[in-house]
This record gives C-alpha cells, structure tokens and sequence, in this order.
C-alpha cells in the first residue's frame, strides 16, 4: 500500500510542471481567442457600414486589448518560467499575433523573427514567415515585405501559405494606395487560389480597389465573384451590399433597391436589415421619389427604433422637409428626433446644427415681420425716416429683369458647390469686408434652444430699417450656406438692394450675388452684369479689385488710367519744367478728387518732398506729411516719413533744435541713419537726392504698391 502511494506521488510530481506550463499557454490562448472573435464582429459591422461607419471602429476595442494583453501575459510567463517547455515556439507565434493586432509592430517582428531564426523546424515556422511579412507591410516597409512575400511565392511552401501570400501581395499595393497593381496581384491569387476563403477574399479587394478608383461596374462584377465563392452567409451579404452600393454611385438605383430588398429577405441576416431599409430609402431620396423615401425612412424609424439607422432616416426625412419641401418647423422636428433617438450616432452634429439653423431662421423670420410692421406703422421717427427712399435719383443696383433671371431650377445644386465661396478670396477672422464678418454674425456662438432668446444678431440695435437689412442678410446667409437654397437666398439679397445704399452692406450684397450667378447658376453674363454694377458704383472697394479679376464677358476698363496720368503731368512739371506750384497744384487735386486711389498717398509724398527739398518750406512739409500719416497710416508711404517727423515732434521739446533745422538739415546719428535707411533707403539721405533719384524712387513706390503690378494676395 505504502509503494502505490508513493508510485502515485512520483507520478503527480512528475507532472505538475507540465500541467503547469500547459495551463498557462492554454489561458494564453483562450484570451487570444476571445479578442479574434470580438475583432470579427467588429470588422462585420465594419463592412456592414461601409463608408458611414465610425473611424473608432478601425481600431481595436478596449476589450479586445484587454484581452490581447492577457494572453501577452500568459505567453510570456510560458517563455519566463517554462523556457524549456515544447510550447515554446508555440507562445512566441501567439506573442507576434497578439502585438502585431495590438498594432505594436516592432515588437511583433522580434517575435516572429526569433521563432524564424531559432526554430526552422516549427510547424509555425512558413506561418510566422507570413506573418512577418503582415507585419512590415502594416509598418509600411514595403520593399522589405514585398521581397518577404516574393521569398514565400519562390520557397516550397504549403499551398494555403503560397496562396495567402499572393493574396498579400495584392494587399500589400492596396495598403500604399496602387490600386491598379494591387487588383492585377488580387486577379493572380483568385486564379491560383485552391482555398475557396482566399479566393472569395481575393475578388471582394479586387472590388474594393475598383471602388476605390471609381471604376463601380468592375466593382459590382467583381463583388459579384465573391459572392460566387463566399465561404459563409455573412460574407456573401456583405459583398452584396458593396455591390448595391456601387450600383447607387453608378445611379443605378432600381438595379441596387433590387438588391437591397433581396437582402432584406435574408433571414439569416436579419441583423442587417436597418441598413437595407436605409440603403432602399436613400435610393429613393436619390432618384428624387421622395414620397416613397418618405415611407421607407419612417418604416426604419418604426421597425428598429433607438439604432443608428433609425437616427440616420429621421436625419434624412429633416433634409427632404428643409430642401424640397421648405417646410422648417417639420424638418428641425426630425432633426431633434435624430439626436434623441440616438444619442451615439454620427448624423448628431449634423442634424443638432441644423436644427439650430432653422431656429435661427424661424427667429430672423419673426423678427423680419415684426420690424416691417414698424416700419408700416411708423412706430419711430426713425422708421418714418427709413421709410423715405434716401437713394433719390441713383440707378438701380439690379433691375427686375436681371432677378427674373436668376430663377433657374436649384435643384442641380449641391452643398459641395457652396463649400467655401469667399475663403478663396477673403480671411474673414483679418478683412472687416468680409460678408460674413463677425459684426453681422457670430458662425460659431452656441445658440439657446428657445427661439424667442436666441441670440440672432451682435452690436447695437439700430433703426426698423437697419435692423431688417441684418436680419435679411443673415437670413441670406443661412439659405446660401446651410440650406443649399440659393434662390431663397437671392430674394432676400435682392430685397437688400432695394432698401439700402450704405457702403457697408451693397459691395458685399452685389458681391454674393455675382457668385451665386457666377458658380451655382452658371450664368457668366448676368454674374458679369452684378460684378460691373459693383466696380462702377464702388471702384475703390477691396471687393470691386476681385470682382475686375472674376469678370469674363466684358471688358473692364482701367479706372486708374487717367489718374495715372494726372500724376505723370504733375511730375513732368516738376522734373521738366520745374515748375513747382503746377506740380504741387496737380498732385492736390489728384489727392482731393480721388482719396481712395493710391495714387492719393504717392501724391501727398510728392507734395510734402517738394515743399521740403525744393522751396524749403519746412513747416508746410511737416503738416503735408503728418496728413499722410493721418490719412494713410497704412501706406509705404507714410512708413517713409515717420521716423522724420517723430525727429521733428521731439526736437520740438528741445528748446536748442528748430523743426526746421531737423528738416533741413537732415543731421543724425549712425544709428538712427540706420534705422532710417531700413524704413526707406532712398530717403534715409534724401537730402542730397537728385531729380532723378527722385523720379526714380517714386517709380519703385508706385510699383512696389500698385496692386496691378503685384501678385494678388489672398484674402
């Protein structure tokens, strides 16, 4: 009896260390497992969801992680503790995978590479092989996995590993983006593949890649191909669905409902069916049946509430009632549907703003009303005012027949085409004539939700008038550049004109109106007629500058041309004739009959050199130059004599020095020469200049600051 039990004893002993080391590498092994089965389910929704899906879902979840991280644990306990187990080479291949979908590559390598280089004779050693290649192709070291894959294809290897690894090759150009190549590599493995999986995996890339390059009939066949050799019934629906969508790109819309609806019937599937009901609606919406899309959406509304698609239907039943039926109140109801019915989904942001745009809109419509019946009722002396038109006999800005123009169907129109009109040409945060500036409103306050608080405009209130022209405007803006509804917003602009004659508003009104004309009506006269009514009423606007640059029809005359040539006549009588009074009379009217030209500053220059150089008129030069700075602070002009007449300024306070003799005598120190040789190099001794340095350095001025001669700069 004592010898059985001590037989047994020995035996248990014996094999506790391998219970030991076995347990551990199972554990391993099951954590590995659960994460694979968690990513599976993730990659199915993945597919599932196409192009709408979450960018988290890319990822691996937390859960996956904690679960690789485990299995990571275990498998390094099995190499720490048992490093003379036979699961050795088993736990290494388990720790590549398990960082290689934790995304930790390097790390991964090591482990693959050490089972490569120490156990040649492994049955994971062709696999590890293989999936090292995965590794640098994830890591993006393609020559390095590309000569690894080729190695594979030219070793003898299984034939389910030369397979995968033709079918890597193919992945390997479609993770660097050369689709064409990467569908020639897919072609080659769904020939030669004899694993039906790879084979059925090898068409859908091959589809994916002519989604990709938008070659959609080639995605549909070869979608279709998959589907002919799918390996289970999750797989065949997801290449089916890839093809209805290709068909929807393709606007083949009745061929993808076909589809659709056949999924639909798929019991097998029935998790899916939120997204075929939403695919047969949005078709719909597409081909512009919009009663049925109507019916479609509220059947996924009903059928599978609180998902995402049913927060997707309501989003998409709030854009039929705003775009086709302008029924607002209806369509900001759908869109606060869509947030509560699904607090996760991705349509949120889109429709929460929307909803605000339309309660912002309801708002500028009520208020419109209410300061019209002031203005009715003549509520103010102001509005009594307002009432009286201030234009007298001033020509229209836009007649009726150009506005009856402009009523061409917008239905064609897409939010693309209305992406960002004015950031090509304006920075709205640096240039105050920015249509969209921050005065009339602020694009990024949050919004209350009750409508009769809502913040609708900034500044202070102003007469019935002006604050309908900022209603109208706003309401504009909010048609043009969140409803897609140009028309709506040209009424309102047009309105505008009718009621104002301001600088502030009509440039940028006229402005608007030219590039709804000029993108989205596709009208290159009538946006031409807007833009020349723009530069002749204001040519010395920022705006009319741009407006000269987008006419194509009609010839703009130059403005500047004779003002240009009174200032060479004021010059040649100073340079020529030296006839000095003439000069400075010319360049006087010059500066008094054009103030917005930039010849106005170049003229004040020239009028203050010639009372300081030529008739040594000291004090008259001072007060000319400090008009210069006055009147344009800004200018290159006014940079060149600031430093003279802040000398001057100061030697005032010294009772030794006289202004003039700091203008005449032109005396300074090394260092403040210095300085003013760096603010103007042709003045810093402008004492001794000649006339033809002179002529020459108002040549380089006008040049350097006549917009003509410079490339435009963006706004």
């Amino acid at each position: 009896m004592r010898r059985f039990i001590l037989k047994i004893l020995i035996v248990v002993t014996l094999l506790v260390p391998g219970c030991a080391y076995y347990n551990t590498f199972f554990n391993a092994k099951k954590f590995y497992k659960d994460a694979e089965k968690e990513r599976q389910q993730r990659l199915e929704n993945l597919k599932r969801r196409g192009q709408s899906s979450s960018q988290n879902l890319d990822k691996p979840s937390a859960n996956e992680l904690k679960n690789y991280d485990k299995s990571i644990e275990k498998a390094s306990n099995v190499l720490e503790l048992y490093p003379n187990s036979k699961y050795i080479d088993d736990a290494l291949f388990l720790l590549g995978k398990a960082f290689f979908r934790k995304e930790e590559y390097e790390k991964a390598k090591r482990k693959f590479l050490e089972l490569i280089e120490n156990f040649p004779k492994s049955k994971f050693y062709q696999d590890s092989q293989l999936w090292f290649a995965k590794t640098n192709i994830e890591s993006r070291d393609y020559t390095t996995a590309e000569k690894n894959l080729h190695h594979i294809l030219n070793s003898k290897v299984r034939n389910e590993i030369r397979d995968e690894a033709q079918f890597l090759l193919g992945g390997l150009f479609k993770h660097k983006g050369d689709y064409i190549t990467a569908i020639d590599e897919y072609a080659n493995a769904a020939k030669r593949a004899q694993n039906k999986t790879i084979r059925a995996n090898a068409y859908y890339e091959m589809g994916e890649s002519y989604y990709q390059l938008k070659n959609f009939a080639q995605a549909v066949e070869s979608f279709k191909q998959a589907r002919k050799y799918s390996p289970d019934e999750k797989f065949e629906f997801n290449a089916m669905l890839r093809a209805g969508w290709a068909l929807k790109e393709m606007q083949k819309y009745d061929e993808a409902i076909k589809i659709f609806t056949n999924l639909l019937g798929d019991i097998a599937n029935e998790e899916n069916w939120p997204i075929c009901r939403l695919e047969i609606a949005h078709c719909h919406r597409l081909k512009e049946d919009f009663d049925n899309a109507i019916g479609w959406y509220l059947d996924v509304t009903t059928q599978h509430q609180k998902s995402e698609e049913a927060a997707t239907a309501f989003f998409y039943l709030g854009k039929i009632y705003l775009e086709q039926k302008s029924e607002y109140h209806f369509a900001k109801d759908y869109f606060d549907k869509a947030i509560a019915e699904n607090p996760r989904a991705e349509i949120n942001s889109q429709a929460n703003a929307l909803s605000k745009s339309i309660q912002r809109l309801l708002a500028l419509k009520a208020d419109i009303v209410a300061q019209q019946r002031k203005i009715a009722s003549g509520d103010s002396i102001a509005a009594v005012m307002d009432s009286v038109d201030t234009r007298g006999s001033q020509i229209s800005m836009l007649q009726q027949s150009d506005f009856d123009s402009l009523a061409a169907d917008s239905s064609r129109f897409t939010s693309d085409s209305l992406a960002t009109p004015f950031d090509t040409f304006y920075d709205k945060d640096q240039n105050p004539d920015d249509p969209r500036n921050a005065d009339l409103r602020d694009r990024n306050q949050n919004i209350p939700v009750q409508s009769e608080k809502i913040a609708l405009k900034t500044g202070e209130l102003g007469t019935p008038r002006e604050e309908l022209i900022k209603d109208k405007l706003l309401l504009g803006e909010i048609y043009l550049f969140e409803f897609n509804q140009p028309d709506s917003a040209l009424k309102e602009y047009v309105d505008i004109l009718e009621m104002d004659t301001s600088r502030a508003i009509i440039p940028k009104t006229l402005f608007t109106i030219g590039y709804i004309c000029e993108t989205i009506k596709k009208d290159t006269s009538l946006a031409d007629s807007v833009y020349q009514r723009l530069i002749n009423f204001y040519p010395d606007h920022p705006l009319a500058q741009h407006a000269k640059k987008k006419i194509r029809s009609i010839k703009v005359p130059d403005l500047d041309a004779p003002i240009a040539e009174k200032f060479r006549k004021a010059e040649h009588a100073y340079l020529k004739d030296q006839n000095y009074s003439n000069a400075i009379s010319t360049f006087e009217t010059i500066y008094q009959n054009y103030p917005h030209s930039d010849f106005a500053p170049k003229s004040l220059l020239a009028i203050g050199w010639i009372y300081e150089n030529n008739i040594a008129e000291a004090e008259k030069a001072l007060t000319i130059y400090q008009n210069l700075m006055d009147s344009y602070p800004n200018s290159a002009y006014a940079k060149s004599v600031k430093r003279k007449v802040e000398e001057v300024i100061k030697a005032r306070t010294e009772p030794d020095i006289t202004s003039d003799g700091i203008l005449a005598d032109k005396a300074a120190s090394a260092e403040e020469t210095k300085i003013a040789e760096s603010d103007s190099p042709d003045l810093a001794n402008n004492g001794m200049m000649d006339r033809e340095s002179y002529h020459r350095f108002l040549r380089l001025e006008m040049q350097k600051n006549d917009p003509r001669r410079k490339t435009p700069r963006r706004w």
